[in-house]
């Protein structure tokens, strides 16, 4: 298997392509507040590592909700893509991504980046994962889905106060 066909495999099982929009319109919007400060190159470190949380995160939070509901998938019939990977592929794909949410964690500075960006990575965990499972909590859901969960912790303005 070619560097190609490993690529589109591991995009495939982090559902790269359910969640790539939500994380390119965190970067953008992070650009733009960038372009209103008195010294825009001072973020730009900031900027990449946004970019590569949101990656992370979006990969840990998809392929965790995969693997989670992979019974849930075959009763209803849609196994065809957990039906491809094994167990083991799954959990690397979880730890890999794991590692790299928390690699960026350790190295922002800003104590309320790290926090939120903490909170935001138990929110998705725990949208998926036993014992709490909030996509099965009624409400809890609303706050804790995909989309919550990725974008909360850069909401524009949120670090450039």
């Amino acid at each position: 298997m070619n560097l190609i066909e490993k690529s589109a495999r591991w995009a495939l099982l982090t559902r790269v392509s359910e969640w790539h929009d939500k994380a390119l319109a965190v970067v953008v919007c992070a650009i733009i507040l960038v372009l209103f400060e008195a010294a825009p190159e001072q973020h730009f470190g900031l900027i990449a590592a946004i970019a590569i949380y949101v990656a992370f995160l979006g990969s840990y939070g998809y392929s965790l909700n995969s693997y989670c509901d992979r019974e849930q998938d075959g009763k209803i019939g849609r196994r065809q893509v957990v039906a491809a990977f094994t167990e083991s592929e799954f959990r690397i794909a979880i730890c890999i991504s794991a590692s790299g949410v928390m690699a960026v964690l350790l190295w922002l500075s800003d104590s309320r980046l790290v926090v939120t960006g903490l909170f935001a990575f138990l929110l998705a965990t725990f949208y998926s994962a036993r014992p709490i499972r909030f996509k099965e909590r009624g409400v809890f859901w609303n706050y804790s889905g995909g989309n919550d969960a990725k974008v909360a912790p850069f909401r524009p303005g949120y670090f450039f106060s």
